[in-house]
């Protein structure tokens, strides 16, 4: 009989492997609502039929998102849009042959707004693919002198859902008008103004549409009523602020603001970007000025703008933005040096830029933050 030192090698045991999609269904859900970013709901969708039914059912609560910051289409694969998550520091590379070659706006709901060649306009949703087809460029009003671009006809373009339904609103031509459709409409319906308003910025603010106007006045929207929609001002700007490159509306904890944006370009020196932020009051129709956004965080753009607590990595009292205002880089010809975003930090007036792509994107293309959703 041979004897020597056990072996190291001990028989397997058997395991008992877990079949995760007969958990029950309630328990699916409760796991679903502990997720807190829409990258792992979509990891977690794609574990088993069950788990997805979870998705497909709506069955769940997805935690509030902060905005990615949608980059132009990949140099090295025409198909592919760069998303910038800011809270996790990484940028996401998604298929998305619908907005190919396409002008794009964002919008809080997961909607990017896009126009191409064809001068087609949709909605689209960069996560899920679903597309709706709005009335083309062609049913707008005051078209006599027509833009020879096609990129350069629509300046500004926006999704609200006002009582459950969405409406899509952009700014167009050159009066600067404003104009409106809902799914299943054939044409788009102008904002009558007989004030002569040039608009550049558009939000929902409860039930309620605001517009800025060039020189900084607000006016109000009435979408609804037997009659055509039409503008009315509201108020004047803050009479302190002037010369500024861009203007924002942006609703904050319940409080409607307006954000200047001061930049200066210099040879010598970086440019040197600074933001103003005032708050509106209803009964007296006057701006105050904002020393401290407290701790919320507000990301603007020229066509999306919106305010969120801080969390995780973000800077709370900040500022996140990105290069917009694309018309006034087509009008002054100037060129692109990669896209970039930043954050200024009211307390200490500082400023900070990030560099997140050197390669220069298209000329009709800025970067612009983009709410993700399932819905």
């Amino acid at each position: 009989m041979i004897s020597g030192p056990r072996s190291r090698f001990q028989p397997l045991k058997m395991v008992n492997w877990v079949d995760w999609s007969q958990l029950p269904y309630d328990l699916v859900i409760l796991i679903a609502n502990k997720l807190h970013s829409i990258e792992d709901f979509l990891a977690f969708s794609a574990v088993c039929h069950s788990w997805r039914l979870v998705y497909l059912n709506k069955s769940w609560t997805l935690s509030p998102q902060v905005p990615w910051l949608m980059l132009d289409e990949n140099h090295t694969s025409e198909f592919i849009r760069g998303f910038f998550n800011i809270s996790k520091n990484k940028i996401h590379g998604l298929m998305l042959p619908e907005a190919h070659d396409c002008r794009c706006w964002g919008s809080s709901h997961g909607w990017l707004i896009t126009v191409g060649h064809d001068r087609e306009i949709r909605l689209v949703n960069p996560i899920t693919h679903v597309s709706i087809n709005l009335p083309p460029q062609s049913t707008f009003e005051n078209q006599v002198n027509v833009k020879v671009y096609w990129f350069d006809f629509i300046h500004n373009a926006t999704v609200f859902k006002i009582r459950g339904e969405l409406v899509t609103m952009v700014i167009y031509g050159d009066r600067y008008s404003l104009a409106l459709c809902r799914p299943g409409d054939s044409l788009w319906t102008t904002v009558r103004n007989s004030t002569h308003f040039l608009f550049i910025n558009v939000i929902c603010y409860g039930d309620q549409v605001l517009a800025l106007c060039m020189r900084g006045a607000l006016v109000v929207v009435v979408v609804d009523g037997p009659d055509p929609p039409r503008a009315m001002y509201m108020a004047s700007p803050p009479t302190a602020e002037k010369g500024w490159q861009q203007i924002y509306l942006v609703e904050s904890s319940g409080d409607l603001l307006m954000v200047f944006r001061y930049e200066v370009y210099s040879s010598y020196q970086n440019n040197m970007i600074e933001f103003r932020v005032y708050k509106f009051d209803f009964d007296s129709r006057e701006w105050t000025i904002l020393e401290s956004l407290g701790d919320r965080v507000l990301y603007v753009d020229d066509s999306y703008c919106t305010s969120f607590y801080a969390w995780d990595d973000l800077e709370c009292n900040s500022i996140y933005f990105a290069k917009d205002n694309l018309d006034w880089w087509l009008t002054c010809a100037l060129k692109f040096e990669g896209y970039y975003m930043g954050v200024y930090r009211m307390k200490d007036k500082t400023t900070d830029i990030f560099c997140l792509g050197k390669d220069p994107p298209s000329r009709y293309t800025c970067p612009i933050w983009v709410m993700p959703t399932l819905w």
